[in-house]
């Protein structure tokens, strides 16, 4: 059973490993349903994903492409742990 220190992990070494500094929502997602592993967290859970783009500070670039789910968007933009187990 994965723990909310095992989320919180996950999601930092996401943005250790892709360099970013931070992660937006693209333009007016409201988000997709998918069975694709969220790109942030790696759930395989199905549900709603966001498209998004980050910022690498060293490349001074922004990164788009991501796919992330709505646990890692709420954890991101507002520090809620989703309700694990």
């Amino acid at each position: 059973m994965e723990t909310e220190n095992d989320f919180t992990e996950k999601v930092s070494k996401f943005f250790e490993l892709e360099g970013i500094l931070s992660l937006s929502i693209d333009g007016d997602n409201e988000g997709f349903f998918s069975w694709n592993n969220c790109d942030c967290c790696k759930s395989k859970l199905g549900g709603n994903r966001f498209d998004c783009s980050g910022y690498n500070e060293k490349a001074k670039a922004i990164q788009a492409g991501y796919q992330v789910c709505e646990d890692c968007i709420q954890y991101i933009y507002n520090g809620e742990l989703p309700g694990l187990g």
